[in-house]
C-alpha cells in the first residue's frame, strides 16, 4: 500500500465499506489528493479491469493528480467537470454509454457537483463514486455518505495567523453602498417572504452590492502596504474580478514590487510561479480551489465573496506544510471595508477557521 498519514491509509477500507460510493470530508491541505491516490491504487488491485476517471475543477489541479498517479497513468483518464459531462453526453447520444462510461469517478472538490451543469457528471449511472472536498456542501446527498472526516485540528498544516484588516472606504464609495443597501431594505419590506435563493430580483441587488464593495479602490493602498511588509516572501494575492487583478498588478508595478505575475489561465505564467522564478502571483478566482504550492507563506485577499466555501478554500492555499521549510508559518490577510457587509467575513472566518490564530488590524 502507498505510504501516507495514518488517516490516509484508512481511507480505502472505509470507502469500500460504503459500496464504493462516498465522500471524504477532509479540510483543504490535509492531503486528500494522496488519500485519493491510495484509494485508486487499492481499487485497481481489487478491480483490475475497471475504467477510472479523475475529475477536477481545473487543468492545473488535474496536473497535480497526474504527478501523484504518475506510476499508473495508463489506467486512469483525467477530465475537468465540463469535459467529463461533455464526454458522457457524447456517449449517451451515440448509444455507447453503457459500454464506454467509467466504472469509477473520482471527484476532486466534489462540492462542484452541486452546480446545475457540472453536477450532471453524477447523473449517468456510473456505479462507483469517490468524492473529496474540504467543503462538501451537501454533495454527499448526490454521491454517497461521508465516510471520513479530517478537520484542521487533526490535519498536518502549518501554524497560521489570520489578520482581519479593516480599512475606511471613501465617502463616495460609502454613498454607493448606502444607496444599494437602501434599495435592498425597501425591496425586503415590500416582499417579506423573499430571500436570496428564491427571488431573482433580490439576489441581483445583493450581488450588485457585493460587486460595489469588492470594487472599492481604497482596498489597494492597504493591500500594497501588506505586500511591501512581506516583500521577498512567496505570496498569493486574490482579487474578485479580472479588472481588479489587472489594476492591482499595475499598482504593484508602479511601486516597484518585483517578481509579480498575474495568472489568467496561461500555463507559462503559472510555471514561473511554480518554479520559483516569480515570488508573487495575483489571481482572479482561478486558483482559489485545489491549487497546491507548499512554499506559499503569505496570502492577501484583496476582495472575496462572503461564502464559507470560498473563505475556507482560499485560506487553504497558504497553510500547507513545506517539507523544505519545517519552520514555515503562514499569514493570511483579509481586507474588510468598515461599515459594510464585508464585516460578515469576520464572523464566517471565525466560525470556519477557528483552528487558527485570529488577529484584528486597523489599516
Amino acid at each position: 500500500m502507498a505510504t501516507g498519514y495514518e488517516w490516509q491509509e484508512e481511507s480505502y477500507e472505509l470507502w469500500r465499506q460504503t459500496g464504493y460510493k462516498g465522500v471524504m470530508d477532509c479540510c483543504p491541505a490535509a492531503g486528500k489528493t494522496r488519500a485519493g491516490a491510495i484509494c485508486i491504487r487499492e481499487y485497481l488491485i481489487d478491480n483490475p479491469f475497471d475504467k477510472i476517471w479523475v475529475v477536477a475543477n481545473t487543468k492545473d489541479v488535474l496536473g497535480q493528480w497526474k504527478v501523484e498517479l504518475k506510476d499508473i497513468l495508463d489506467y486512469v483518464e483525467f477530465y475537468t467537470y465540463p469535459g467529463a459531462v461533455s464526454k458522457l453526453w457524447k456517449y449517451e447520444r451515440a448509444l455507447d454509454l453503457e459500454k464506454m462510461r467509467p466504472d469509477l469517478l473520482v471527484l476532486d472538490e466534489c462540492h462542484f457537483v452541486m452546480a446545475k451543469t457540472w453536477g450532471q457528471v453524477v447523473e449517468f449511472g456510473v456505479p462507483h463514486l469517490l468524492g473529496m472536498s474540504g467543503t462538501p456542501s451537501g454533495s454527499h446527498k448526490r454521491i454517497g455518505p461521508i465516510f471520513q472526516k479530517v478537520t484542521f485540528n487533526e490535519a498536518n498544516v502549518a501554524p497560521t495567523t489570520l489578520y482581519m484588516c479593516a480599512f475606511t472606504p471613501s465617502n463616495a464609495e460609502m454613498e454607493k453602498y448606502r444607496r444599494i443597501s437602501k434599495t435592498i431594505e425597501t425591496y425586503k419590506e415590500n416582499h417579506p417572504y423573499s430571500n436570496y435563493k428564491n427571488d431573482a430580483f433580490l439576489s441581483r441587488f445583493i450581488n450588485q452590492r457585493r460587486r460595489i464593495v469588492n470594487g472599492f479602490s481604497t482596498r489597494f493602498e492597504p493591500a500594497l502596504r501588506i505586500a511591501l511588509e512581506n516583500k521577498g516572501k512567496v505570496m498569493m494575492i486574490f482579487c474578485s474580478t479580472k479588472a481588479q487583478a489587472d489594476a492591482f498588478s499595475a499598482y504593484l508595478t508602479d511601486y516597484e514590487v518585483p517578481n509579480v505575475v498575474y495568472y489568467s489561465g496561461k500555463e507559462k505564467d503559472l510555471d514561473k510561479f511554480m518554479s520559483g522564478e516569480i515570488d508573487v502571483c495575483i489571481s482572479c478566482r482561478m486558483l482559489n480551489t485545489g491549487f497546491n504550492k507548499v512554499d506559499v507563506e503569505v496570502g492577501i485577499i484583496v476582495a472575496t465573496t462572503t461564502s464559507p466555501i470560498t473563505t475556507v478554500q482560499t485560506a487553504s492555499r497558504m497553510i500547507r506544510v513545506d517539507p523544505n521549510n519545517p519552520e514555515k508559518t503562514a499569514k493570511i490577510y483579509y481586507l474588510l471595508a468598515d461599515g459594510t457587509n464585508d464585516m460578515e467575513l469576520y464572523r464566517i472566518t471565525n466560525n470556519e477557521l477557528k483552528a487558527f490564530k485570529l488577529e484584528n488590524r486597523r489599516m
